[in-house]
């Protein structure tokens, strides 16, 4: 009943899923192993290793 050209219309679309998920997938894991840290991340590590002072980490979350 369904022959090979019956399915010549469905190629192309499972083709560019298939390669849409291939790079959704390379995109989502180099976005994870990145780590972006933000300035109050920094300046809270900063301060807990003793290299910045109260006064400093206040005016770094004040300003972010």
């Amino acid at each position: 009943m369904f022959g090979f050209y019956a399915f010549n219309s469905v190629m192309p679309i499972s083709i560019a899923v298939f390669w849409g998920v291939i790079i959704y997938l390379l995109f989502s894991t180099i976005d994870k192993q990145v780590g972006v840290e933000s300035s109050t991340d920094i300046a809270t590590r900063e301060f807990a290793d003793s290299d910045a002072s109260v006064e400093e980490l206040d005016d770094i979350k004040k300003k972010s």
